[in-house]
């Protein structure tokens, strides 16, 4: 594929890039300005069952095990192998760098980083301590599937729903307890950086053409 193809199919995706840009530059702004407990108490201060409930499930949109049958479907029932390609290749590279980061910074979780009894809104039965809380693996996999999908979707809707879905999966993070703004906001650079790379790279080589 000739870069006038790749550039076709990425016309007019700058502005969710740009979006994602300022939102990137804001949330930078709030973690140099902010202590990171009161951050996070911040971002964190209402929970009820019912939301408890949706939030726990919602989160799995960011699971590995989502993003494999996501691309099965793309591949078999849409008949879409490049998408497929681009969106294995986008998950399975984000999952890769957000474990090799975890390993290497090692960061406590809320539930580790909290005073016992300092904290109300912990989930008893959500699994939220250990050392590797940065970056957030659930968001990367949620901004490297979407970002794909932006890039290889022309609905204009649709694009700003994957945008929206992907924010919201980090949030969840965030809200179950598991993650900070920091590791949400590492985790988002990860994804994006992984669907624009791992995209341009299925979409510019003559070896998957043979896909479409």
């Amino acid at each position: 594929m000739q870069k006038s193809d790749f550039n076709f199919f990425c016309q007019g995706k700058h502005v969710y890039l740009r979006c994602f840009l300022v939102l990137l530059y804001f949330i930078i702004i709030v973690l140099l300005a902010a202590d990171k407990t009161k951050l996070f108490e911040a971002l964190n201060f209402y929970h009820n069952k019912q939301l408890d409930i949706f939030v726990r499930y919602y989160t799995h949109l960011g699971d590995g095990i989502f993003s494999l049958l996501l691309c099965l479907f793309i591949y078999i029932s849409l008949r879409q192998k490049l998408l497929a390609a681009a969106l294995l290749l986008a998950y399975a590279t984000s999952g890769i760098v957000a474990q090799l980061l975890k390993a290497i910074i090692k960061t406590p979780r809320p539930k580790v980083f909290f005073a016992p009894n300092s904290y109300p809104f912990f989930i008893d039965d959500i699994i939220n301590v250990g050392m590797q809380s940065f970056p957030s693996g659930h968001t990367a996999t949620a901004f490297a599937v979407a970002c794909t999908l932006i890039i290889f979707t022309s609905s204009k809707f649709l694009n700003w729903v994957y945008f929206t879905l992907a924010c919201f999966i980090g949030y969840s993070r965030i809200y179950l307890s598991q993650h900070f703004l920091l590791d949400i906001t590492g985790g988002a650079i990860i994804g994006v950086a992984c669907g624009i790379i791992c995209s341009s790279f299925i979409l510019r080589n003559n070896f998957f053409q043979k896909f479409r």
